[in-house]
């Protein structure tokens, strides 16, 4: 069984407990926050998750934990729990620089994103949704 690292603080109740229930489901033991070493995540089994849409005081942890995620080839998967009124389709920075996916949680594309079977990117509603340009330095 893989962990899932929730890297949002700023989640209620019912969404934790929906969360929780999609993760261990797929396989995950949930873990809320970042890990103190990075190397004890294993990026062949274990994954970042991150709550969508992110409550604006997340923002800067949720772009930091995304970077060191990243940069360990650790993937990322954004889980889009409600629809975001105000931005409908606004990913966090981090999301977009980092992310592996971004998917609805009711859509049936969720487990092979979790699982990393398969990238998927869409809007809260779960609509496709153009993946982010990755920006790549050539070696």
């Amino acid at each position: 069984m893989g962990t899932a690292f929730i890297l949002n603080d700023h989640i209620d109740t019912i969404d934790r407990k929906k969360l929780e229930l999609v993760l261990a489901k797929a396989g995950y033991e949930p873990i809320y926050g970042l890990p103190s070493d990075i190397s004890v995540v294993d990026p062949d089994d274990d994954i970042g998750v991150v709550v969508l849409p992110v409550a604006p005081q997340d923002e800067v942890n949720i772009t930091s934990g995304t970077r060191l995620f990243g940069g360990g080839g650790i993937r990322v998967i954004g889980i889009w729990l409600t629809e975001d009124e105000n931005n409908s389709n606004g990913l966090p920075e981090g999301m977009e620089k980092y992310g592996s996916s971004a998917v609805s949680i009711v859509s049936p594309n969720l487990p092979g994103a979790l699982d990393g079977e398969h990238v998927v990117w869409e809007g809260p509603s779960g609509n496709p949704r153009a993946a982010p340009e990755t920006r790549r330095n050539r070696c």
